[in-house]
């Protein structure tokens, strides 16, 4: 697990309001060395992507924001569209910004300082919860390919981290009962949450890869989670495991 990781862990437990939801997106971007966080929860509950939104804390401009909802671009934002659509994150450098309107919008959110390249993280839950992580950054292509490939994987780990936050301030209680793992359990899903890899966490554990799946895919159903970094974001706030 990186150490940008373990600094926005340590901090958790700073964060047990609705105002403090905004100090967390200032962390995210401190740490990440981006030029804005958007965190939106699009459902708490029901179907994704409709109506207005539920809650949102964001770092662009006030300014750029009361455009954004005046232009009613979310209706053609290619980003919430493939979010809705989506499991997995979106890099908005291959998304398709052809049509005029989807043109007009990036053209002119890098004016207001959104910052050129962008990265969207969608977040589900139980019972159609639906929210978006999304970071922006000013940079050439380059520096942006080499930036996700180190920080890829954290992402969906501080998505899930901050959903999970969220729910927690308006008392969505996702992980009520949640069935106790096994040793193994815990085991493997603390070690693949330190960054090994399932041979290394095998090998480690003197189990067969197929085993360790099992083990793995047995704490993730458990915990609800999506996705294993979903599962790892539960079990680490839950307490049922430490890093």
């Amino acid at each position: 697990m990186s150490e940008r990781i373990r600094a926005i862990i340590e901090r958790l437990p700073e964060f047990r309001t609705v105002e403090d939801v905004r100090r967390f997106a200032d962390l995210i971007r401190d740490v990440y060395d981006v030029d804005h966080v958007v965190y939106v929860v699009m459902s708490f509950g029901g179907d994704p992507g409709q109506g207005a939104y539920e809650f949102g804390e964001i770092t662009y401009r006030a300014e750029w924001s009361q455009r954004y909802l005046e232009e009613n671009y979310k209706e053609v934002d290619p980003t919430v569209i493939g979010a809705v659509q989506s499991f997995t994150p979106l890099d908005w450098k291959r998304l398709d910004w052809s049509p005029r309107k989807r043109r007009n919008l990036i053209l002119e959110a890098v004016d207001a300082g959104v910052g050129n390249q962008g990265y969207t993280v969608p977040i589900r839950g139980p019972n159609g919860q639906f929210a978006v992580l999304t970071i922006n950054k000013t940079c050439t292509d380059a520096v942006w390919e080499r930036y996700l490939a180190e920080t890829a994987t954290d992402w969906l780990l501080v998505a899930n981290f901050m959903h999970q936050k969220v729910l927690e301030i308006f008392s969505v209680d996702e992980e009520k009962g949640l069935p106790a793992l096994s040793p193994r359990e815990r085991d493997a899903l603390a070690m693949i949450s330190s960054g090994m890899s399932r041979s290394q966490i095998a090998e480690s554990l003197k189990i067969s890869e197929n085993t360790l799946r099992v083990y793995l895919d047995s704490a993730r159903n458990k915990l609800g989670g999506l996705n294993m970094p979903h599962a790892v974001s539960i079990a680490v706030r839950t307490g049922i495991i430490n890093i």
